[in-house]
């Protein structure tokens, strides 16, 4: 009987636990696509440091024997990239430094800037976070081109 108890008694503490601590279905979407955010930067941000290389490697490549004046062109015009590229990803790592992180669990309850929010307005904040991503993101490649 004491066994049966006990059992009894972390199911039930278990149970009120998960109740508690569970979140709700529209949270759940706003954390998601906060996360769809945070790896499609981070992505972008890999695109853009292997664009970097890309340039700094043929300007090394060029630059090992004496230039003449279409290297030296072209050799400024891989700097000129490298450094635009380098304007853009500063960019995108800034978006992210700014984004306002949905804390995760209860925390959320605890946090100044969400504890005041409904669910549905932290879902429809993640999803402009998403669309001025998109937004970024489509700036970023056409510059590229």
């Amino acid at each position: 009987m004491k066994k049966l108890a006990v059992v009894l008694g972390v199911a039930l503490t278990v149970g009120l636990t998960a109740c508690f601590d569970s979140e709700t279905e529209i949270l759940k979407q706003a954390r998601t696509t906060q996360q769809g955010v945070l790896s499609k930067q981070n992505a972008l941000v890999a695109d853009l440091d292997k664009e970097i290389a890309s340039a700094e490697k043929e300007i090394s490549s060029l630059t090992q024997n004496p230039l003449d004046s279409a290297g030296v062109i072209r050799v400024n015009e891989l700097s000129e990239r490298v450094s635009m590229i380098n304007t853009l990803k500063d960019e995108v790592v800034n978006y992210k430094l700014n984004l306002k992180e949905i804390p995760e669990g209860s925390a959320i309850k605890d946090d100044a800037f969400f504890k005041e929010l409904k669910d549905e307005q932290v879902l429809k904040l993640a999803k402009e976070q998403d669309s001025l991503f998109n937004i970024l993101k489509s700036q970023v490649e056409s510059e590229l081109l």
